[in-house]
């Protein structure tokens, strides 16, 4: 069985605009479920992990290789604040998250 992750991005003066707050939450969704697919990553608070994105348009995940080349995505860090739960779940389910965008 697969983690899905819910992810809240923290919204502050320093962080990012409101319309980009609900697509760094897909963006870091995606990036930590890839990474527990890859290697069994479960995020823990003080972390970081970063993701390719456009902040706008397609995700990176959707984008050819052509699209990437013609126009190539920059890279966001997440910092991870909370972790719920904070032990990897034995058998998949969910995660809340809890993150902020480092500038």
């Amino acid at each position: 069985m697969s983690t899905t992750y819910e992810v809240q991005v923290e919204e502050n003066e320093d962080g990012p605009p409101p319309e980009l707050v609900e697509r760094f939450a897909v963006v870091a969704a995606h990036r930590l479920a890839r990474l527990n697919e890859q290697d069994g990553h479960h995020p823990e608070v003080g972390g970081t992990f970063d993701m390719l994105d456009h902040f706008e348009g397609l995700y990176f995940w959707e984008r050819s290789d052509a699209d990437l080349e013609a126009d190539p995505p920059s890279s966001v860090t997440f910092e991870v604040l909370a972790v719920d739960p904070v032990d990897a779940p034995a058998d998949g389910g969910s995660v809340r998250v809890r993150v902020a965008v480092v500038f």
